[in-house]
């Protein structure tokens, strides 16, 4: 897997999965955004981690399936 540390670069990283088309899993470590921008990862293939600092209401949101722990 390639796991990503990404701050405020969504649209750009998004723009890159879909150019790339990776056959292996993207991890965005340390997650801290809102619902609808991990709806919107997690549409895209994305996993999701959780660090310290982290919306309660994201992570409620993330199937378990798409969390990396």
């Amino acid at each position: 897997p390639l796991i990503i540390h990404c701050v405020k670069a969504m649209d750009e990283l998004l723009a890159m999965r879909k150019k790339l088309n990776p056959a292996q899993p993207w991890i965005w470590h340390g997650f801290r955004g809102k619902p609808q921008q991990a709806g919107q990862l997690i549409k895209n293939g994305i996993y999701l981690s959780f660090g310290a600092h982290y919306s309660e209401e994201t992570v409620k949101g993330v199937p378990v399936g798409r969390l990396f722990l």
